[in-house]
């Protein structure tokens, strides 16, 4: 199956301006970053304290790891964003290179299409996604080097891919394993 279209887009036409709406989402029906939630659903009986505890750990004078919502930006070192790019055949290629040594990077000498200006988010994961339309994959990067302007070779660390109409599992770009776009709420959502 192809993702979800909505009325103002196509899967397939998806770029910098004219982003997904409010109810595109990645990753088939059956994955399980899609599955909704039974009614009856109720937050845990511990929830407050859980979220009260996880607050109060950073009330004091070691905030090293403190949760930033909202803080920093886009292109700071405080900056652990997902940066999430649509491309599409017309965009410039790039070969990935991946330069740790941890055994047969999935995506090494992989071309993917990388849309003009797109750049990782700018904390030390450098982290990237880029959903390739015209594969039908999403590419997952971590630790994300220079793009040469036109096209060319960029270095990652490490990475993987995922099909976009896929469970979204098995991206390797962070620990869990999980594509970049998994959970990501977009702007669009939070308008509808």
């Amino acid at each position: 199956p192809t993702p979800e279209a909505c009325a103002s887009g196509t899967y397939g036409s998806f770029a910098a301006a004219a982003l997904p709406a409010a109810c595109w989402r990645p990753y088939a029906g059956s994955s399980p970053f899609n599955r909704p939630l039974p009614a009856s659903t109720a937050p845990a009986a511990d929830s407050e304290a859980v979220v009260g505890q996880w607050l109060s750990t950073w009330s004091g004078s070691d905030r090293s790891s403190a949760p930033r919502f909202g803080v920093g930006g886009s292109g700071t070192g405080t900056d652990y964003d997902h940066a999430v790019y649509y491309s599409g055949a017309g965009d410039p290629t790039y070969v990935v290179h991946c330069t740790e040594h941890w055994g047969r990077c999935p995506i090494e000498g992989d071309h993917v299409h990388i849309p003009a200006g797109a750049s990782p988010a700018g904390g030390e994961d450098g982290q990237m996604a880029v959903m390739d339309q015209a594969s039908g994959l999403e590419y997952d990067f971590w630790q994300v080097g220079r793009l040469p302007a036109g096209g060319g070779t960029v270095e990652i660390a490490w990475g993987g891919k995922t099909a976009i109409d896929g469970d979204g599992l098995g991206a390797e770009a962070t620990a869990a394993g999980f594509g970049l776009d998994a959970g990501v709420i977009r702007p669009e959502e939070l308008a509808a």
